[in-house]
């Protein structure tokens, strides 16, 4: 599905409970894991900031491994198959994947994040071929990646059960509010590599590691979820970050189609729609991976109004929206607000 429409919410159906809202992908890839996560359309979350009040720079500290983690053995064989066909069409840009998650208990006031170098040719030479049978069952038979190692995309541990065997990257997925109450909209562009044509709220950026750039120039990388947020602001929007009033991280998730570990980001501006649009329109370095920006209010029955709507959604979209009137308005509130929709 890599480059073409990811159509799973073209058609929104009537739900009427907040818990009926994940996909058959999540629930199929759950059952494989053992777990019983909350989930909306292909995405679920592996942890979230208590009552997704969200964790704030201080409250999330940051390990970077100096090596690459291994791979299963059947994985690496597939990865050497794959790299010579997509190193002449693509640059290996260096990013990070999550190693593991530890979220605050008792005896720890913040959320402890354990991150490791990973090639973009790392995970792009597997990604494609996800749902394809290329591997092997102890008793011969074929089977897919995503059968045979997906269950252990929901695991991201400190303890002896391990992290990912999926070689997956850290994506940065951003909602951004304005200073006049406005939930920033944009209709990705038909050039950009995943989910072309559809609706985000509001970007999404793959974190950075320290090396060269498509351009063969030195990039430092970024040294934490915020940082990574901060530069996609700027490269998408041309926002710098003294217009940032408030920065928080809601919740690490797992998107079904790649298996990214996607971390979810609040972020509210002190500009308004119309500034952030003109300064898209005029000064973004990375303006063209978008076709349009919109926005809709902040003001919870629209925000649920467009949630039901025959939108083109990015498949996180709708979790994000969901998880933004969590902390906005409180899970009660929200859970009241869908079953409202149903009819007498």
């Amino acid at each position: 599905m890599i480059g073409n429409e990811y159509d799973g919410n073209a058609s929104v159906p009537e739900v009427h409970s907040l818990y009926a809202l994940a996909s058959d992908n999540a629930r199929w890839l759950m059952q494989l894991a053992g777990v019983e996560r909350f989930a909306v359309d292909d995405c679920i979350i592996i942890a979230n900031s208590e009552n997704f009040k969200g964790w704030g720079p201080q409250e999330v500290k940051t390990t970077i491994l100096a090596h690459p983690l291994p791979i299963p053995d059947d994985l690496a064989e597939i990865q050497r198959d794959k790299i010579a066909t997509i190193e002449k069409h693509y640059f290996n840009a260096p990013h990070y994947r999550l190693v593991s998650a530890t979220p605050a208990f008792s005896e720890l006031d913040h959320l402890k994040i354990v991150l490791a170098p990973l090639g973009f040719f790392d995970y792009f030479s597997l990604n494609p071929y996800f749902d394809e049978p290329l591997l092997r069952t102890l008793d011969g038979e074929p089977i897919s990646i995503r059968q045979k190692y997906g269950n252990t995309a929901l695991t991201y541990s400190s303890t002896d059960k391990g992290t990912s065997l999926i070689p997956a990257p850290v994506s940065i997925q951003c909602i951004v509010v304005t200073e006049d109450q406005r939930i920033l909209l944009v209709q990705r562009s038909l050039s950009v590599a995943f989910y072309p044509n559809h609706w985000s709220a509001s970007f999404e950026e793959t974190m950075n590691a320290p090396g060269f750039a498509k351009n063969q120039q030195v990039q430092k990388g970024d040294a934490d979820f915020f940082a990574g947020a901060l530069r996609g602001l700027d490269e998408e929007f041309a926002i710098a970050e003294d217009a940032v009033k408030d920065i928080k991280a809601l919740s690490l998730n797992v998107e079904y189609l790649t298996l990214s570990a996607d971390v979810f980001m609040l972020i509210r501006l002190g500009l308004t729609i119309d500034e952030i649009k003109q300064g898209w329109m005029v000064s973004a370095r990375h303006r063209d991976e978008a076709s349009r920006v919109s926005s809709i209010s902040t003001d919870l029955p629209e925000v649920i109004d467009r949630l039901f709507s025959r939108t083109l959604w990015h498949p996180t979209s709708r979790m994000r929206l969901i998880q933004f009137l969590f902390h906005q308005y409180g899970v009660q509130a929200v859970t009241k607000a869908i079953k409202a929709r149903q009819p007498s």
